[in-house]
């Protein structure tokens, strides 16, 4: 397993992620991997523009409730298992000859993607796979949910993920409940859809542009 340092002199894929510099990066994007479905409008118009009003604002608010910032956390405290069932049951059985890598994160034209890692050939170059792991939690009743299908909203993500790592079979997406967390996760599929990613920028620099015009009238 390999993993990445923090230095400033490194390029955006080997910084480590919730650094001081992957923060600031983060902040000055019009798009994340995570507001993707938002940001085209999936997750419905009021979402979207709200997205939107934040990029032209350059004020993000967190309108988050208490129950999705505990759902977040307990996200970000589930990787350490997504990360060990990978490495420790998929790999050995499904891609042996595969390496896990740690990922940074990626940039383009304003649009930054984190992958949770990602499984390389033996030389440590090549991307087979990017990977994504969820360990959703109902926000009303605090009980850990499981997928058995990849939810729509985190298509375009790993799509995404599958693109800025230039891996060549896609994504794989894990999914971790919380009963025997350690020891159990569900493999559930390799993405290899294709995201109409230059669609998404001309929408976002339109919709800029258009602003700016209205602006200065």
């Amino acid at each position: 397993m390999l993993k990445i340092e923090q230095a400033d002199n490194l390029p955006t894929e080997q910084v480590k992620q919730r650094t001081e510099r992957w923060y600031k990066d983060r902040h000055e994007m019009k798009i994340t991997g995570s507001t993707v479905y938002s940001a085209i409008g999936l997750d419905g118009l009021k979402r979207c523009q709200s997205h939107f009003n934040g990029i032209l604002s350059g004020v993000h608010s967190d309108n988050s409730t208490e129950a999705q910032k505990k759902a977040m956390n307990h996200g970000i405290a589930s990787e350490t298992h997504e990360v060990a069932t990978l490495a420790g049951t998929v790999m050995p059985s499904f891609f042996p000859n595969s390496i896990y890598c740690e990922e940074g994160y990626y940039i383009e034209n304003k649009m930054m993607v984190s992958p949770d890692g990602s499984l390389r050939d033996n030389t440590g170059l090549n991307v087979e796979y990017a990977f994504e792991g969820k360990a959703p939690l109902n926000e009303i009743v605090m009980r850990c949910l499981q997928h058995y299908s990849v939810p729509a909203r985190y298509i375009p993500q790993t799509v995404l993920e599958s693109k800025v790592t230039g891996s060549t079979n896609g994504t794989i997406y894990i999914c971790a409940g919380l009963q025997k967390v350690q020891q159990y996760s569900t493999f559930l599929s390799m993405n290899k859809f294709v995201l109409p990613l230059k669609k998404l920028h001309e929408i976002y620099t339109q919709l800029m542009y258009q602003s700016a015009q209205h602006e200065y009238q």
